[in-house]
């Protein structure tokens, strides 16, 4: 049979495709054409249905009539849209004699073909009154479909059928009339459906129609309302409010009628109530006692969490909300509730002292969501001031206000500097925190504003002439010479202000002297009128004295979103968007001190082009620990920031509010060498993340990349292939020594270098340290020689180097540095002959002795020569690989020297063909240098001598 039928369907689909040009339904003002033979083909050939017979089919058959009438929906689209078939669908969903179920899925897909189907409406109308309830329903759910303007009289009718699945189809279609005006028509009805009919889902569908009516007939309100009280059914009250919910048609629902079922048994009821309730927001005042009483007592999280919500959305104050709130901060198990608890509480009472100290209490919570909605109702609370005190001339309570505020204020930064397990949360805070600390400026200068009115008055006086004078007379210095703004000010203006009370008020009238005091133009006298000595004094410090070369390295710069790679780092780099705070940051050896101290020269330079802004800034180094004063007085970074600035101007002293604009209009350039290196007290004061931070121009070196907040990284990197050789020649240019290398030598030399290196990266020390000995080479200077005369001993100078950076006080013997990294650096590459990670445990064992991890420690924390394995955390490998392999290399040699293992020698060279070759050129080279020192096997010397031609008797 299959075969047959799959044959009969493409003749049919050919014969339908093939037709005398078929019209679209749309193309048709007249009625369909019904009767045609290619109809009753359709219908007697696909559905073996002969429409002059009664004959029952089995299952089977019914099945596959069902699934051909389901494909004919195929033929009713744009595309492919076929009159015989719409006809055909008609005319089995009109014969009664076809079973409902084909009657049913004819309407059916019709409906699902949409307006398309239009045509065919006149049909379904018809069978809104046919005997079987199931063909009923569907022609009505498709006439929905379709479109159900202009059947409101068909559909009120249906509205009386006996069966319940036919009404609830009927009020469905209804609802979706787009005409309201026509479905007007069918509310008298709908609402007999929904205080009579006895079906619970009849009524249901008549609730959700009415709800959904914009309507000023009373008796719509009157039934809904009816229906939430009393319906039986709690899914026909909770379609009422859902629906009203939904468009928003709030109005029509007297609150009196919620109230109760705010605590009805069926949660689904509750939860939609509630939320209706919220969007009512300040209409729903009604219910706030019931709303209370459900915070105090319902042991339900969630309850209690939306009824906190509706509380917050009705926005009033009450007193017993006030106290259930702060309750609810101080004693509730839920987060969620607590939460909801402190936003309520900042929108309901923010003009009360006692709910700001209640949540300021919840600033330092443990809890990281409760510090953050804390902050955010604190914030808010400062913002609702902020309006008030904008509209009103009045300050009722603004003192207090302030007070309060500022005790937040204190209680964030307290907040900020204790742990964050999440980086989001700690973000919004912090943006809480600025919020909060901009609207108490406002606060307080609005306070200012109120405390001065009463000086108005004074305007109208005779003596405002002696002001004016002197406004102007101001005005004058300072066009002509700015400075003297700095000094009338504090030697005549101050110590006359501080003699006599009256001379209080007139320092109000001048309140406004500082907007020229500290103007700009002032500030850049100042800076030209110190900047000699303060440049002379910041060259003259040692470590600025070690780093006077400068050879621009390639770099890495990271605003947070812009990942960039410079070859060489100048001004104009960072001159077309100077951040306000910078990082630079890599291991020892790397130049971020040089290109710190290079960043001061710039910012000071004669040539403006060279500057990092339009105006010139003054360097203040600070490369020690802060001392802390607990006397309360000035900040212990501002007083360390004005020690160095006083050191360098002997003559003056810096005034803290002068420092303080200074600070801020970028004249002082704050340089904070060595952060990884200093106490955790002095590293805790260097936050530039904080909203309060003094310093508004800040370079900052460390060794490990530093969490600071919102700053530009710079991270050089170390030097390979052609940068070694471009550093090298450019460091002698700049030494002045280049003259004294024939080009010849110099690429000699730096073959050399790159045959120590390699293909491995290496840093800018290790070539300024190379570059020293060939200069030492070719210039023999009569003082006391320091330099390394070969690669190894340059090795361990470098090693030497790290370690008079550390602290005098907290610094290791160079003997006992020396050896702990050469034992290490053999351990590391005895196995293989390279670089290779040991377990953390063999390390301590190769140090040995009771102070194994201190030195450990030391190696890795303090020179930052070993790293731990990120991932195990029980394995260190050396950072730099040249360096451990010339330790290892020179351990090796003393190691075998030592007992003269000859043996031991004779299995070395016998692999010597299969170690790695920067291995065995760091063991020749550590032969060679230590030939005089040790007893070296001839056959050593001979089998080295073989490596690259190079003889140990050279």
């Amino acid at each position: 049979m299959k075969p047959i039928r799959l044959q009969v369907w493409k003749v049919m689909a050919v014969t339908l495709l093939s037709l005398l040009s078929p019209l679209t339904l749309s193309q048709k003002g007249l009625a369909l054409n019904c009767n045609s033979e290619e109809v009753k083909f359709l219908i007697e050939e696909k559905l073996k249905i002969r429409l002059n017979q009664k004959k029952p089919v089995n299952q089977e058959v019914k099945n596959d009539q069902l699934e051909t009438i389901k494909q004919w929906g195929e033929f009713l689209y744009p595309e492919l849209k076929q009159e015989d078939v719409m006809c055909a669908l008609i005319n089995v969903l009109n014969d009664k004699r076809l079973p409902p179920e084909l009657r049913s899925q004819s309407a059916d897909v019709l409906g699902g073909v949409g307006t398309e189907a239009e045509p065919a409406k006149p049909y379904l109308l018809i069978a809104f009154e046919d005997e079987n309830p199931q063909v009923r329903r569907s022609a009505i759910e498709a006439v929905r479909k379709i479109n159900a303007n202009g059947t409101v009289d068909y559909l009120i009718k249906a509205l009386d059928d006996q069966d319940s699945d036919v009404k609830r189809a009927a009020a469905g279609a209804l609802g979706s009339i787009i005409n309201k005006e026509e479905s007007q028509k069918a509310v008298p009805q709908l609402i007999k459906l929904l205080e009579t009919d006895p079906n619970g889902f009849v009524r249901q569908g008549a609730a959700e129609v009415l709800a959904g009516i914009t309507s000023t007939d009373t008796s719509v309100k009157t039934a809904l309302n009816t229906s939430v009280k009393n319906d039986s059914a709690w899914f026909v009250r909770k379609k009422v409010i859902e629906t009203l919910d939904a468009k928003s048609n709030i109005k029509v629902i007297d609150i009196d009628n919620l109230i109760p079922l705010l605590k009805d048994k069926n949660y689904t009821l509750r939860t939609q109530t509630f939320a209706l309730l919220i969007k009512m927001g300040n209409k729903a005042e009604k219910a706030l006692p019931e709303l209370i009483d459900i915070v105090k007592n319902e042991p339900n999280d969630t309850a209690r969490q939306v009824a906190v919500q509706a509380i917050h959305s009705i926005g009033k104050r009450d007193e017993e909300a006030v106290k259930v709130l702060i309750k609810l901060l101080q004693t509730d198990s839920d987060q969620t509730v607590r939460n909801n608890a402190v936003e309520a509480l900042s929108k309901i009472d923010p003009y009360t002292s006692s709910s700001r100290q209640e949540l300021i209490k919840f600033l330092e919570d443990k809890n990281e969501d409760l510090r953050v909605s804390s902050s955010v109702g604190l914030s808010n609370i400062a913002t609702s001031l902020q309006d008030q005190y904008q509209r009103q001339k009045e300050t009722d309570g603004l003192s207090q206000a302030i007070t309060d505020l500022e005790n937040a204020k204190k209680a964030m930064e307290s907040a900020y500097q204790s742990e964050w397990q999440d980086k989001e949360k700690k973000e919004k805070f912090v943006q809480q925190q600025d919020i909060l600390a901009r609207r108490l400026d406002f606060l307080k200068e609005r306070q200012n504003k109120v405390s001065q009115q009463w000086l108005i008055s004074i305007i109208t006086h005779p003596y405002i002439k002696i002001f004016g004078s002197l406004f102007l007379t101001n005005l004058l210095v300072f066009w002509l010479s700015p400075l003297w703004l700095l000094k009338i000010d504090e030697q005549i203006w101050k110590p006359a202000f501080e003699a006599h009370p009256v001379a209080k008020a007139i320092a109000s009238i001048l309140s406004f002297f500082p907007l020229l005091k500290y103007h700009p133009r002032v500030l850049d006298r100042w800076v030209e009128r110190y900047f000699k000595e303060v440049k002379q004094d910041f060259l003259h410090k040692p470590t600025v004295q070690h780093h006077t070369i400068y050879v621009p390295l390639p770099v890495q710069t990271d605003s947070g979103d812009n990942l960039t790679t410079i070859e060489q780092l100048t001004s104009q780099d960072l001159k077309e968007s100077f951040p306000r705070h910078l990082l630079i940051w890599g291991e020892s050896g790397v130049g971020k001190t040089s290109i710190a101290y290079q960043i001061a020269q710039w910012a000071m330079s004669d040539n403006k082009e060279e500057r990092l802004c339009k105006h010139r800034m003054l360097p203040v180094l600070i490369e020690e620990n802060i001392e802390i004063d607990n006397s309360g007085g000035e900040k212990p970074f501002l007083a360390a920031i004005r020690g160095q600035l006083e050191a360098a101007i002997t003559e003056e002293s810096v005034s803290p509010e002068l420092l303080k604009h200074l600070l801020m209009k970028q004249r002082i350039l704050v340089i904070v060498d060595h952060l990884s290196e200093m106490s955790e007290t002095t590293r805790k004061l260097i936050r530039p993340g904080q909203p309060d931070f003094p310093v508004h121009t800040l370079v900052v070196t460390s060794r490990q990349e530093e969490s600071l907040g919102s700053v530009l990284t710079i991270q050089p990197c170390q030097l390979t292939g052609s940068q070694i050789s471009t550093f090298l020649e450019t460091y002698l240019v700049k030494k002045g020594v280049r003259q004294l290398f024939t080009d010849k030598e110099l690429y000699k030399d730096c073959a050399k270098l790159s045959e120590i290196v390699g293909q491995k990266r290496i840093t800018p020390m290790f070539v300024k340290l190379y570059a020293e000995q060939l200069i030492e080479k070719k210039v023999k200077v009569a003082q006391e020689l320091t330099l390394p005369n070969n690669i190894p001993e340059l090795m361990l100078k470098y090693l030497d180097e790290l370690n008079r950076e550390i602290k005098e006080e907290n610094r290791s013997g160079d003997r006992i540095v020396d050896q702990d990294a050469k034992s290490l650096a053999w351990a590391c590459l005895k196995n293989s002959y390279q670089p290779s990670e040991i377990m953390r445990s063999e390390a301590l064992v190769t140090l040995g002795g009771n102070d194994a991890e201190e030195r450990l420690e030391y190696l890795e924390e303090k020179l930052h020569l070993i790293q731990t394995n990120q991932t195990s955390k029980d394995k260190i490998h050396f950072i730099l690989e040249p360096l451990a392999e010339y330790l290892a290399a020179w351990h090796l040699v003393d190691l075998y020297a030592k007992d003269q293992k000859q043996e031991e020698w004779q299995k070395f060279l016998e692999q010597l063909d299969s170690v790695p070759k920067a291995f065995v050129i760091a063991v020749r080279d550590c032969c060679e240098a230590r030939a005089e020192k040790v007893h070296l096997p001839q056959f050593v010397v001979e089998k080295l001598n073989q490596v690259n031609g190079k003889s140990l008797s050279n």
